[in-house]
Formats: C-alpha cells, sequence, structure tokens
C-alpha cells in the first residue's frame, strides 16, 4: 500500500489517499537437503564421509556423530568405529533442514584371531599350510616366513606356500595374517595383520638325505673281482643315490657293481638336489687279474 501526504489529516479517507499494489507471489527457497557420499563396498579400517550441502546463499552446513548432540561445520569427516551414525543439517539461522541418519559400515580394526600354521617337509622344502579368522572382514591375504619373521614372503591369496630350494638346517616358521581391510586407502599393518605365534611345534629341522655305506665280499680275501654294494639308506623322499669308481668325475645309479681293479675306489652319494651326503672313499684291495710267472 502507498499512501499519500494527506495520511493522517482529519477526515482522511484510505480508499481516496492510498493505492495498493498487485500481489506479487514470493518463494523463499530453503536450504538444500544434505547427502552424503563414500564408498560403500569394501571393508576398510577408516572411511571418508564427505557431505554436500547445495549452493544457497546464506546456508551453513555442519554435520554430528552423537546423535545431534554436537555439530560441526565441515563437508569431510573421517570414521574408525563400524555402524556409526553421521547426520548433517543445512540452516540458514532460521529454517533448518536436516539430512537423513546415515549409518558408516564395513570397518573393520580388530586384527585376525587364531592364527594356525600346519607344516610338512622333505629333505629340501618346507611347505606351510596356515588358518586364520576374522569375524568382520574375513582374511585376504596371507605372508610367510622361515626365518622367525626377519623376512617375508609377498603377501598372497593363498594360504598355502612351499619353500623350496632350501639346505639342510633348522627353520623358524612363522605367519602372517591378513584381515579384509589390507589394501584398502589408509589400511595399517599394525591395525590389520597378526602374526603366528612363537614356538617349538614351528621350527622346522630339515634333515639331509642319508649318507650311503660301501660294503664289499671278503674284504680281506684275495679275489680276480669283487662285488661292492651300496647301500643308500632308509628310503628318503626326493633323495636319489649314484656312485662313482673314478674319483668322482663320472656318477652312476645302482646298488651294486663288480670291481676287477686292485686299489679301485669307489665313492658313493646321495642328493635331492639341493643337499648332498657324500660316504668317504672305499678302496677295493685284494684283487688278483695276473697270472703266475716263473
Amino acid at each position: 500500500k502507498v499512501y499519500n501526504g494527506t495520511y493522517g489529516e482529519d477526515n482522511y479517507e484510505e480508499e481516496t489517499g492510498m493505492t495498493e499494489s498487485e500481489t506479487i507471489k514470493v518463494r523463499l527457497k530453503q536450504c538444500g537437503v544434505p547427502t552424503y557420499s563414500i564408498n560403500t563396498e569394501n571393508w576398510a579400517q577408516i572411511k571418508t564421509v564427505t557431505i554436500n550441502y547445495g549452493t544457497e546463499n546464506g546456508c551453513i552446513g555442519s554435520y554430528s556423530i552423537d546423535n545431534g548432540t554436537t555439530w560441526v561445520e565441515g563437508n569431510s569427516l573421517e570414521v574408525t568405529e563400524n555402524n556409526k551414525n553421521v547426520i548433517a543439517r543445512n540452516t540458514d539461522g532460521i529454517n533448518t533442514i536436516t539430512g537423513s541418519t546415515y549409518q558408516v559400515t564395513k570397518i573393520d580394526r580388530t586384527a585376525p584371531t587364531n592364527v594356525t600354521v600346519n607344516i610338512q617337509k622333505t629333505t629340501k622344502s618346507i611347505k606351510i599350510s596356515a588358518n586364520a579368522e576374522d569375524s568382520e572382514s574375513g582374511i585376504s591375504r596371507y605372508a610367510f616366513s622361515k626365518d622367525n619373521g626377519k623376512t617375508w614372503t609377498e603377501y598372497q591369496g593363498s594360504k598355502e606356500y612351499t619353500f623350496t630350494g632350501v639346505t639342510t638346517g633348522t627353520y623358524k616358521i612363522r605367519v602372517k595374517a591378513y584381515n579384509g581391510t589390507y589394501g584398502s586407502i589408509g589400511a595399517k599393518e599394525e591395525i590389520g595383520a597378526t602374526i603366528s605365534e612363537e614356538n617349538i611345534s614351528t621350527n622346522v629341522t630339515l634333515e639331509a638325505c642319508p649318507v650311503p655305506t660301501i660294503s664289499v665280499t671278503y674284504p680281506n680275501e684275495w679275489a680276480q673281482e669283487k662285488t661292492v654294494t651300496i647301500n643308500y639308506g632308509k628310503t628318503t623322499e626326493g633323495c636319489v643315490g649314484s656312485y662313482s669308481t673314478d674319483n668322482g668325475t663320472t656318477w652312476k645309479s645302482g646298488t651294486s657293481i663288480k670291481i676287477t681293479e686292485n686299489n679301485k675306489n669307489v665313492i658313493a652319494r646321495n642328493t635331492d638336489g639341493i643337499n648332498t651326503s657324500t660316504s668317504t672313499t672305499y678302496q677295493v684291495t685284494k684283487i688278483d687279474r695276473t697270472k703266475p710267472t716263473n
């Protein structure tokens, strides 16, 4: 309404001294409803929640992680607690729009438990089968050590690993189990991995192939030929025996040979391709293949 200068005078009539404008409709826009963005597919030790408050002027966004007791301004926050609720609101001081409550899931900050180790061995290999438990994100990877954790294999999805080409000796086996968060952004090994305990049951001793023994028929009697018998010991997986009659230049397989030369040396060995056990040199004596003279 617009009033002329007569307003307030005696005998003033509004219909004479006032003009009313046409009706103009004004719509006040509300602040934008906050929305959330987060990785919901994968397990993680920490997750980042991004909040979009829209672009309305005069509106200020804030969020709460204690169900609305306290509010913090910001459009990004890191959450480390599984099933944590996040609420966001947008306000101009008079009108307030609150987003739906968002529950952040698939956060696991507990390391695996019950890491166990089973071992099979040959004379040159150690096969390890591991197992572990994680009730939240599960087990995703394993790594293996044969020096009590000083060095580790690359982590892998399989729970089995075989150390090959191992020399004779004693090895302390350890296994490291990773939960399902490993490999996610911000994942830390000290939170998501567990190493098996050190104990005597995981000390593995690889024994060499048995040392061959050499025997001969009638070693103290003269003969025109003698039979040498080689005993390679108990049957051991991966061990192959052989002998040499030329001081180790060439080797042949077998357990029995005939010697017709006096003072002939025989050597035997037992090997798995990595570790070799060699007998002492045996000299076959008292062989005579020359006729009497004169």
